[in-house]
Order: structure tokens, then C-alpha cells, then sequence
């Protein structure tokens, strides 16, 4: 089931952190899979990654993911990221994600300044680094743009839907 665990994240949150995980063991680069999903909220289409389990045991992922972009040559893009909040307030909830679930986090880049905004680039793949392993980075191929080398990224959490589409078993 995927749930929020009840022990959220405060202003001490590295020595709380090494507390939550214990319930589970956090979410490692290599036990997960990134793909690119669209999330129905607010009345409209927010697009983002959904962190697939690809192993057999329950982990822990919490927090917003640090991103990696590169361009179709694969060279890295030079970005600024804002972290935006949605739905949990506090965006370091601790959240058990079970094998072959799935959790969510919004990422988009930002429209340009008229049609022939030159700043403007296209991006085929990026590379998201979880809080719980921040040297591994996770390949994810999504073909897109942005404008002034902007994204903005939210927390990671759990989507119901995510559950339901990606495990046909759980209607």
C-alpha cells in the first residue's frame, strides 16, 4: 500500500531522516526506475517523473530530487532549478514505496519571452539524483524544452493513480 509513513521531516531533518528510514530502507538508484509521466492536478496536466520499485522490498524515498540535464549531444545543460511544494506542505515526508509502485515529482521548464526567444534549448534525457542517494543518478529519456535554462521541481510523493495504472492487479 503506498502511504506516508507518519514521521515527517522538520528543521533538524538530517538526524530525523536517519530515524524514518529505519521503518524501511531508503530508495537506492539502483533499485528504481524513472519514466516520464503527466499528473491530472489542480485542473490541468502537470508533467514530471514517476520513481518506479524495481526491487523486491519496500523503500523510502522523501524530499525533492536534485536534476541532472543534458542536451541531445548528450552534454550537460547548465540550469537553475526552483523547488516548488505541492500537495504536502512539508516536503519532507517520508513516503514506503513497495515494489513495483511508484511516486511522483512535477518537472517542467519554463515558457520563452515571444517566439524567438534565443535562450531557449531543447533536452532529450535527464539524470535525477534521490535524497537518499545522491551520487547515483537515475536516466531518465524525456524530450523537451525550456527556456532561460529554467526548471522548476517539486517534492516527491505518492499518486494513487500511479498504483492504479501501473499495477493492474490493484482495482
Amino acid at each position: 500500500m503506498l502511504a506516508a509513513l507518519v514521521a515527517p521531516l522538520g528543521a533538524g531533518a538530517r538526524s530525523e531522516i536517519a530515524v524514518a528510514p529505519r521503518l524501511y530502507p531508503p530508495c537506492l538508484a539502483r533499485d528504481v526506475a524513472g519514466l516520464p509521466w503527466t499528473h491530472r492536478a489542480y485542473g490541468r496536466d502537470i508533467p514530471g517523473v514517476a520513481i518506479r520499485n524495481l526491487s523486491l522490498a519496500t523503500c523510502s524515498i522523501w524530499g525533492f530530487p536534485k536534476i541532472r540535464v543534458y542536451d541531445i549531444d548528450d552534454s550537460t545543460i547548465a540550469t537553475t532549478l526552483a523547488k516548488k511544494t505541492l500537495f504536502d506542505k512539508n516536503p519532507n515526508i517520508v513516503y514506503a514505496i513497495e515494489p513495483a509502485q511508484a511516486a511522483f515529482f512535477a518537472f517542467y521548464g519554463h515558457a520563452g519571452n515571444g517566439p524567438f526567444d534565443r535562450s531557449c534549448a531543447l533536452y532529450n534525457r535527464i539524470a535525477v539524483f534521490l535524497a537518499s542517494d545522491p551520487n547515483h543518478g537515475i536516466d531518465v529519456t524525456m524530450n523537451a524544452g525550456t527556456c532561460g535554462k529554467r526548471f522548476t521541481v517539486s517534492q516527491i510523493f505518492t499518486v494513487a493513480e500511479l498504483r492504479s495504472r501501473l499495477d493492474p492487479n490493484s482495482r
